[in-house]
């Protein structure tokens, strides 16, 4: 096993960083937009895909080559949600499949952590130079 997920770096400044790690400042912040919901989702699909993906966007973290495995992820949401209102209960399968796809579009706050979003000046020397 991998060992513990890393805590967000949120709540390791608000703790005061005590283990004195390495903190992640680049981190998704975010910001606004907007993006088409394939028509042919569900309409539970198509309501989860309309509030995770400006989310995503205002993290910076998607992009159009992000509609498969955001598919995937409101997929599997649409699947848990009727599985639970059907049967009362959750697969483990589906709700593996949920967690993997959520942490890999960074929908967790540990899988946030490890996302590092460049400055919009990263690698130009020289508007750094005369920033500082």
């Amino acid at each position: 096993m991998p060992g513990p997920a890393p805590t967000p770096t949120k709540l390791k400044l608000l703790a005061g960083n005590p283990g004195k790690e390495r903190l992640n400042r680049r981190e998704p912040q975010p910001r606004g937009g907007d993006l088409p919901c394939p028509d042919w989702l569900s309409d539970f699909a198509k309501a989860e895909w309309r509030r995770i993906v400006p989310i995503m966007q205002q993290c910076r973290v998607f992009t159009a080559a992000d509609a498969a495995p955001v598919v995937a992820y409101v997929v599997a949401f649409d699947a848990l949600y009727r599985s639970v209102t059907t049967k009362g209960t959750a697969s483990p399968a589906t709700l593996a499949a949920l967690r993997q796809a959520a942490a890999e579009l960074g929908l967790t706050p540990a899988s946030r952590s490890r996302i590092v979003v460049p400055d919009s000046n990263d690698g130009d020397k020289a508007e750094t130079y005369f920033a500082a």
